[in-house]
């Protein structure tokens, strides 16, 4: 599914945002 690839760039885009915080 697509739609996975999409989640995981979700997540690392959070996940960074978290970090630069």
């Amino acid at each position: 599914r697509v739609q996975r690839k999409v989640l995981h760039g979700e997540v690392k885009r959070l996940r960074g945002r978290v970090q630069g915080e």
